[in-house]
């Protein structure tokens, strides 16, 4: 049996996903996109929306993540695997 699909669902997710182009995700994205998208919890992306370091939109009583806010934030925080062991930045 399948489970019916929903309108949070992003296209191709699931344990296989095949995320669709950048620019075919919506303007604004709810927080278990966004979540799927940089492959967290969604409790772990509350808790960067609430510290401020996701950025949010907000729309009544619901909070949405600019798609390009979301892309500049991962590109901001990209690292070289310089063959050394990860450390806190």
């Amino acid at each position: 049996m399948t489970r019916p699909s929903d309108d949070r669902d992003l296209p191709g997710a699931g344990p296989q996903a095949s995320f669709p182009s950048f620019r075919e995700l919506p303007l604004l994205l709810n927080a278990e996109q966004a979540a799927q998208l940089l492959a967290i919890s969604r409790a772990h992306l509350y808790e960067l929306m609430r510290s401020g370091e996701i950025p949010i939109v907000r729309l009544g009583r619901s909070t949405r993540i600019p798609a390009d806010a979301l892309r500049d934030w991962v590109a901001c925080r990209q690292q070289r695997w310089t063959g050394e062991p990860w450390t806190d930045v």
